[in-house]
């Protein structure tokens, strides 16, 4: 291949990619779909050895997330997983009760139309929920409190959110166990990336150890914590939830403990200080600053 002909390949490409990077085409695309099969299965991969997460009846409506071979990945009332795209009827636009979304960057704008060019109607932090009204040219149309419109895919990850305010006993028993365990690491210095009892903890790498110790639990994401489990209200907390704050003020979440109960949680707050339970009643800097709360146990 020739010089030219390579410099003008380049330069092709050079254009292409700062064409696709001014417009906003990114690679996620939402689109809605209708389940046509009688009983069709969510799967944890995309293959029929996949493990078996939920069944869906005909005539349901999923979140089509990505598309893998012959598989979409899905989302259906917070669950999400695959599956096979000859029982399901793509949409590119459509309305209905997709349930809940979280936010997962920082200060993404619900817009008036589903155009990043379009007016911002909202600004929303990390962490906060919002509702999956339906999908439209790729977005998700979304409710927050007052304010409706459209998010981007790439901000939104579908997730479950409690439907009432019910606390079982169990749930109560193995949060309290949760506690328990986070407690003997009280005074473990705090260390940047830390994640054992001998090497030291960080917010994170404590509550990863602890909920490891609790039954084996791993977090799809150590970065993305808030991913797992089910939303939960601040006025709803128990023992052994997850909390969840923006100590930097830059609207995302910065920081993560467990809640012990009485407006207490326990963390690794920050270097030069040890494991330690603090205070995040009402009127409290950690109350002032908290963003979400998710539970796992339960």
């Amino acid at each position: 291949m020739s010089k030219k002909l390579k410099l003008l390949l380049t330069t092709i490409f050079m254009i292409a990619a700062a064409f696709l990077l001014s417009t906003g085409v990114s690679a996620t695309e939402a689109r809605s779909g209708t389940v046509t099969g009688s009983v069709v299965n969510i799967r944890s991969t995309p293959s029929v050895n996949g493990r078996w997460l939920l069944s869906v009846s005909k005539g349901s409506k999923v979140l089509i997330m990505d598309q893998v071979g012959n598989w979409f990945k899905v989302g259906y009332n917070g669950t999400v997983g695959y599956m096979s795209a000859d029982y399901v009827t793509p949409r590119c636009a459509d309305e209905g009760k997709y349930g809940s979304g979280v936010v997962t960057g920082s200060f993404v704008y619900i817009r008036a139309a589903a155009d990043s060019a379009s007016t911002a109607r909202a600004t929303l932090s990390e962490g906060l929920n919002v509702k999956i009204t339906g999908v439209k040219d790729g977005w998700y149309r979304v409710e927050y409190d007052d304010f409706e419109g459209y998010m981007h895919p790439d901000y939104v990850e579908p997730i479950k959110v409690a439907e009432t305010n019910t606390v079982s006993r169990k749930t109560k028993t193995e949060g309290q166990k949760i506690v328990e365990i986070a407690k003997k690491y009280i005074g473990i210095p705090y260390v940047w990336g830390g994640n054992t009892p001998k090497q030291g903890f960080d917010c994170s790498g404590l509550v990863v150890y602890v909920y490891k110790e609790w039954s084996g639990y791993q977090f799809q994401l150590r970065t993305r914590l808030y991913l797992d489990g089910t939303s939960i209200k601040y006025s709803n907390l128990v023992a052994g939830d997850l909390v969840f704050f923006d100590t930097a003020g830059y609207g995302n979440i910065t920081h993560v403990g467990i809640y012990v109960g009485d407006g207490q949680f326990i963390h690794a707050p920050k270097p030069g200080t040890r494991v330690r339970i603090e205070s995040m009643a009402p009127g409290s800097y950690y109350a002032r600053t908290f963003v979400c709360a998710r539970r796992i146990a339960g």
